[in-house]
């Protein structure tokens, strides 16, 4: 890892309506907020890189096949964890690390970050950037002070695969676990674990066997997480923090979860019956309602520091053309689309 510093400036194509998914009207991208959006970015040739390794993937899947043991309840729960952690794997493959200005349309790119570096999370005052990205073969988490340029590895060991802050520059992480039963034991599982700034003193918070995406409150009191059952299920859990021992309970099906900055809403994925859309709730899981209509897929949500507005993912399978950012209002209104070069992954605002 290397002095971060910004080079390049990639004008942008200009702003295309989607008009199944998209109004064109209702604000100015001038009230859009200033902070960049650190943002994953996969160009049409990482687009066909990406199209022919999972191809070679597939191959190799149906080869190995026979070879597999007949499937009990726990090789069932392998099988699943081994697909989810292809999923996650291919989400940043082939792609490049850049700061998109929502207001100039225009992104930044940066040679702090690999490639297939995806961006986690902006800390509470915007001067740090945490990250994934390999080193010596395993996925860690890094930070980039933005006042230095400095980048500072913040997690070791097992490979860390995802994490957020909270407040003090705090850090949850997903660190790799083990999938037990029985005495058997590999490789596979996801559990979150709390640090201190700077990721020392890990102490494991959470059971797994698949617990990813974890969003923390501004207020430091509360996690919303992904946890994915031993079937495959995504369902949102909440952790409160406040007492001795975390204490945990379902809020609902979902995906993506991102906390507003006064800490009153939750917005994130779901699956219903048109595909996977946006939705908010209150933290404990009242209140909840779809984030407007659209007719694409909608993923990867992430709010604006001034708490206004959702950038997020969507994708329209029917098109040949990839995932592309789009930004609405907080109130679910006035949907357009962010054309960059190439597809725009994981953004975080």
């Amino acid at each position: 890892m290397r002095q971060g510093r910004l080079v390049g400036i990639v004008v942008l194509f200009g702003w295309v309506a989607i008009a199944t998914a998209c109004s064109t009207g209702g604000f100015s991208y001038d009230d859009l907020s200033t902070e960049p959006v650190a943002v994953a970015v996969r160009t049409e040739d990482g687009a066909k890189q990406l199209e022919e390794t999972v191809r070679r993937e597939m191959e190799r899947l149906a080869e190995d096949a026979p070879k597999l043991p007949a499937d009990g309840p726990f090789e069932q729960t392998v099988r699943i964890f081994e697909q989810l952690q292809r999923g996650e794997r291919n989400r940043v493959r082939f792609t490049r690390l850049e700061f998109l200005d929502a207001v100039e349309r225009e992104t930044e790119r940066v040679d702090f970050a690999t490639r297939d570096t995806r961006p986690l999370a902006w800390n509470l005052d915007r001067s740090r950037l945490l990250f994934a990205a390999e080193k010596d073969k395993r996925t860690q988490l890094f930070e980039w002070l933005k006042t230095s340029g400095e980048v500072r590895q913040v997690t070791f060991g097992r490979p860390h695969v995802g994490g957020s802050y909270g407040p003090g520059d705090r850090i949850v992480a997903v660190r790799e676990s083990r999938v037990r039963e029985r005495g058997d034991e590999i490789v596979g599982g996801y559990q979150l674990v709390l640090t201190d700034p700077g990721g020392g003193r890990p102490k494991v918070i959470t059971d797994g066997p698949m617990d990813v995406e974890p969003a923390w409150s501004p207020d430091g009191k509360t996690l919303i997480y992904l946890a994915w059952d031993r079937n495959g299920i995504d369902m949102l859990r909440r952790l409160d923090l406040s007492g001795d021992e975390p204490v945990g309970r379902s809020v609902g099906r979902g995906r993506g979860p991102v906390f507003s900055p006064d800490g009153n809403w939750v917005v994130y994925s779901a699956r219903t019956r048109a595909g996977f859309k946006l939705w908010k709730m209150h933290p404990d899981g009242s209140g909840r309602r779809a984030l407007g209509r659209s007719g694409l897929q909608e993923y990867d949500p992430s709010i604006s520091p001034d708490g206004k507005w959702v950038v997020y993912v969507g994708h329209n399978p029917a098109s040949e053309s990839g995932p592309q950012l789009l930004v609405k209002s907080i109130d679910g209104s006035n949907a357009r689309q962010l054309s960059i070069e190439g597809s725009g992954l994981v953004p975080k605002w």
